[in-house]
């Protein structure tokens, strides 16, 4: 199991325990209410909490067969993960402080810029996580071509390693050897030299 994978389930369930714990404050709150209902944010976030945490788990399947790297599994999951949990707690405060009842009536960095990084981070790394699903399930000759030129590149990088090394063992070896013939002449002069004397 990959860390992205494991991630991706710690979140699931995280976002279920959350859940139903502002379902007990959606409880609290609609008891103590005059009108006996929960704030409309309280709702969101209650309701939204648990449709994440299967999108989590969906998530974390999708993972399972991404031909990806761990680094962009993870990028492209925690970019997800990231918007979801901030829309979760933005839910949540609006509906503890209950100021409104449509957030978006108000033209503010929230509704607007947020909102577009929301939408281009979510759609952007899940887009990711999916084309490595079907990508490795719906056409594998892709990715084994892929594996294929990152095998040849890694093979003839090091086979030109072994090339030099060989090629430095027999200079080695050379260079060794006419050294040992020189070493004969050297030593048959030095003698004819002492004999001269």
């Amino acid at each position: 199991m990959s860390l992205a994978v494991k991630i991706s389930l710690a979140a699931s369930g995280i976002y279920l325990l959350v859940g139903m714990l502002i379902g007990v404050l959606k409880y609290q709150r609609t008891m103590t209410s005059e009108t006996h209902r929960s704030p409309v944010y309280v709702d969101i976030a209650h309701r939204a909490a648990f449709m994440y945490s299967f999108a989590a788990l969906v998530m974390a399947k999708l993972l399972e067969s991404s031909p990806y790297s761990e680094r962009v599994q993870l990028g492209a999951l925690g970019l997800v993960l990231l918007f979801l949990t901030l829309t979760i707690a933005g839910y949540l405060t609006e509906g503890i402080k209950d100021r409104t009842d449509n957030m978006f009536a108000e033209r503010n960095f929230k509704t607007t810029w947020y909102m577009y990084l929301l939408i281009a981070g979510e759609i952007g790394g899940l887009s990711v996580i999916l084309w490595g699903f079907l990508s490795a399930q719906f056409f594998p000759h892709w990715n084994s071509r892929r594996n294929t030129r990152t095998r040849c590149t890694k093979s003839s990088s090091s086979t030109a390693t072994r090339s030099k090394q060989l090629c430095a063992r027999r200079a080695s070896r050379t260079s060794g050897l006419t050294t040992a013939r020189r070493a004969p002449q050297t030593c048959g002069s030095d003698c004819a030299a002492q004999a001269s004397r």
